[in-house]
């Protein structure tokens, strides 16, 4: 899955992206020289939680993907067969290309 995540990488604007798992763990990511994951494990792993209770709540659905703005940033989540792909942008970056990529990168995945 590195690789995928190494294809995501070289997509303009990406800053880093990674895998975070069912249970709430990183499996595997290609991070920026300033975000270690023990930074962001925890946090991606509530908020991912609490938007899936909120739609499964409000709209008797499962999250398939979604999108924050923040601080100049962007952060993009794909679900996943097995967990969700997340990646962080610069502000800057192409909302279409990044989740048209997102999209393929969870096709090529499913297929593992």
């Amino acid at each position: 899955m590195r690789q995928f995540l190494d294809i995501l990488s070289k997509v303009e604007g990406v800053i880093g992206s990674l895998i975070i798992d069912n249970t709430g763990k990183i499996t595997v990511s290609k991070l920026g020289e300033n975000i270690k994951e023990r930074m962001v494990e925890l946090p991606l792993s509530e908020l991912i939680k609490t938007m899936n209770v909120f739609v499964e709540g409000l709209f008797q659905s499962l999250l398939e993907n979604a999108f924050i703005e923040f601080g100049g940033r962007k952060m993009f989540f794909q679900k996943l067969k097995e967990g969700m792909l997340v990646v962080l942008t610069r502000g800057d970056a192409n909302i279409g290309l990044i989740r048209t990529e997102m999209k393929d990168t969870a096709e090529r995945i499913s297929k593992l």
